[in-house]
Formats: C-alpha cells, structure tokens, sequence
C-alpha cells in the first residue's frame, strides 16, 4: 500500500488504513456475490461521497455497492447499494451522559449513519 502514497501528506497513514479497511469489506461483499464480476472503483472524479456511475458505466456495470460516507445524491441509470459500516460506540455511556447532562425533557440526537446500529440503546431510559 506505500507505493501507492507518493507525498508527504500527513494523512497518508490513515488514507492507507481506509483504503485497507473498505478494501476488506469490498472484497467480502464480491465473495457473497458468487459468480458476478466484482471491480473496485477508487480515486472518484467527483467527491469520495458520490457514487461514480460513469466509471461505473465504462465497465457496463449493472449495479453499485458504495462504501462509507455518501451525499445519497440519485443516480440516473444504475441502481446503488449503500454500506455505511459500523463504527464503535459505548452507547450507553452515551445514554447515561445525557441523562445526567439533561436530567429532564425530550432530546433529539442527530448521529451519522455508521452509528445507526446503537440508536436503539439511547432509546432506553435509565433509572433515576
């Protein structure tokens, strides 16, 4: 993966650790898909959040699995399939902190897809 990183960009560590991880999730995701040929697209010409349906479509693509952060902007012609990913979270420490920080009233909590695995925790309520 170095070789592929060619400054002195201070990011460059964890751009390979990202690279390396979703890398990981594409190539479990072909596995599922049988028989069906599986490319991986990096380096979009738009935003890392859009879906590259044209780079898709010089490979006759006829879906697209997109891996982490999105915009959700609409496609026109290819169906796509969104992979968030599930990032950490101690979601009842989450909770807990909020019930000591605003002990009453209603609280809204506004969380990135990724986290939407543990929305359910801050659900409940704990005892006072």
């Amino acid at each position: 993966m170095p070789h592929i990183l060619r400054n002195d960009d201070r990011d460059s560590d964890r751009c390979a650790r990202c690279i390396h991880d979703r890398m990981e999730e594409a190539i479990v995701v072909g596995g599922a898909l049988g028989k069906a040929q599986v490319f991986v697209l990096g380096d979009t010409s738009y935003s890392p959040c859009c879906c590259d349906e044209v780079a898709a479509s010089h490979l006759a693509a006829e879906v697209v699995v997109h891996f982490g952060p999105t915009c959700l902007t609409p496609t026109s012609k290819l169906p796509v399939y969104f992979v968030f990913g599930r990032r950490p979270v101690e979601a009842l420490a989450v909770r807990d902190q909020i019930a000591i920080h605003v002990p009453e009233g209603r609280v809204v909590v506004l969380y990135d897809a990724s986290y939407a695995h543990a929305a359910s925790a801050l659900k409940e309520v704990p005892a006072r």
